[in-house]
């Protein structure tokens, strides 16, 4: 299996600090369910959430352009999708 945004977040990729995360996959509704692994999913979510969302795009810039002009929507629509997928 691949990661949707593998090809297009290189930088995260490379950095995966856990393998376990590249290695786990998730249907992702904001990216019309096409598998992304754990680890983008995780990073897009912390960047979504409103109070995290300052520190963890400083920490993930990748994400930062890529998510919102992959799905068309802002980082608060981002975490309307997030917040009701992760629960």
């Amino acid at each position: 299996m691949k990661c949707s945004l593998e090809d297009l977040a290189v930088y995260e990729h490379d950095n995966i600090s856990d393998a376990r995360y590249a290695r786990s996959f998730v249907d992702c509704p904001l990216f019309n369910n096409k598998q992304i692994c754990f680890w983008c999913c995780l990073h897009i979510r912390d960047i979504a959430e409103p109070l995290r969302r300052g520190d963890y795009s400083l920490m993930h810039p990748e994400y930062e352009g890529l998510v919102p002009k992959m799905t068309n929507r802002d980082w608060d629509e981002v975490w309307h999708v997030c917040s009701k997928c992760s629960k």
